[in-house]
């Protein structure tokens, strides 16, 4: 299952602890420092237990971040667990990339982007290639990716939870259900239960008429 938790103990204990992205890195770093977190991140990482950062919890893996554009503070030092430094810039940067994940079998993987802050590798291995691609950072059990939405490739899903369970010795075998026809059929859902309770007709009317009034 997945939880959410400002708990050390129970980013410690989880077979995989993920830092998800954020609007607001330095402030969110400084908030996981003052919860303890980075120890049992640090600690996570000297026992070699999965751990992922995406876009900004990937900039917080790593050694430093300049950031002259959201906080405003010139350089703070990141967690020190990739080998890798964040410069935030003033464009935001907004892409749909796409690569293979060498780690992961080859797999492809899709992804966005959408930030300020441009991440510089300089260790590790790169988590997605391509053609004049190098994206993200591994180092053992430690990941970043700057990518959003990866999970949604079903063969990148698939590989890294099975990496995951074999990490942390867990019997798991992967569903065939895609990630595409799992959202379809919540849409479907979602559009079902609209229909069954909605009033159509008054709210077409709203739509067209606006909301009453006196």
């Amino acid at each position: 299952w997945v939880s959410f938790t400002t708990s050390p103990a129970e980013v410690l204990a989880a077979d995989l602890a993920i830092i998800p992205g954020t609007k607001a890195t330095v402030a969110d770093l400084a908030g996981l420092r003052s919860r303890g977190l980075n120890l049992a991140f640090a600690e996570r990482a000297r026992r070699g237990l999965p751990t992922l950062g995406v876009c900004g919890g990937y900039q917080m893996l790593g050694e430093r971040i300049v950031d002259g554009v959201e906080s405003k503070v010139e350089e703070v030092s990141g967690l020190g667990l990739l080998p890798a430094a964040t410069v935030f810039e003033k464009e935001k940067l907004l892409a749909r990339p796409s690569g293979r994940a060498p780690f992961f079998g080859e797999v492809e993987v899709l992804g966005y982007e959408i930030r300020h802050g441009k991440v510089f590798r300089h260790g590790g291995e790169p988590l997605f290639v391509g053609d004049g691609l190098d994206e993200g950072c591994r180092v053992g059990t430690i990941l970043g990716t700057s990518w959003h939405g990866v999970m949604e490739s079903d063969g990148f899903r698939r590989g890294f939870l099975r990496w995951v369970a074999r990490e942390r010795g867990l019997d798991w075998i992967p569903g065939e259900l895609s990630f595409a026809a799992a959202r379809e059929r919540r849409l479907e859902k979602l559009g079902d239960l609209i229909s069954e309770n909605v009033d159509r007709e008054a709210l077409l009317r709203l739509i067209d008429d606006g909301p009453p009034f006196g």
